[in-house]
Parts: C-alpha cells; structure tokens; sequence
C-alpha cells in the first residue's frame, strides 16, 4: 500500500455478526472505524491506498452481489450480481 503505518483490519468490535472495517496506525496502535458494515457484507476489497472501494454481499436467496463505489463519500452501486 502507498500508506507504510496504516493497516486495514476487519474486526466484529461492534456487532459480533457483522464485520467492519478499521484503520490501524502501526506506530500510535491507534484504531478508527473506517467503513461499517451496512448489515450484509461478508467481505471488502481496499484499493492501494487503504480505501475501502468494494463489497461483497450475499444476497437473501443465497446470490452474490459486488458493489463497488467512488470513494468513502460516495454512495454504494450494484457492479455484478449472480445467483
């Protein structure tokens, strides 16, 4: 990645069924909520820069849906679905 002290880090910290992401900073320990976890993601994909940009959700009749975004500002959109 392009940031050396920082590390993201998929933790149930705040629900234990659901997993958000954290952003670790290896020199302080310091961990900060970075991406929560709407309810149905079962795993998130980061660019080279530690921005979280896509998720992978399994959907209510047993499918795959992707869905990327922008940026951490920008609003979730359906890329793929299967199943």
């Amino acid at each position: 990645p392009e940031i050396a002290d920082q590390i993201l880090v998929a933790l149930n910290a705040r629900n234990r069924q659901l997993f958000d992401v954290y952003r670790l900073t290896l020199s302080t320990g310091a961990l900060v909520l970075d991406t929560q976890n709407p309810g149905d993601v079962a795993g998130w994909v980061a660019d080279s820069n530690l921005n979280i940009r896509g998720a992978q959700v399994v959907t209510p009749d047993g499918g795959t849906e992707i869905r990327i975004r922008d940026n951490a500002q920008s609003p979730w959109r359906t890329w793929l679905k299967a199943g």
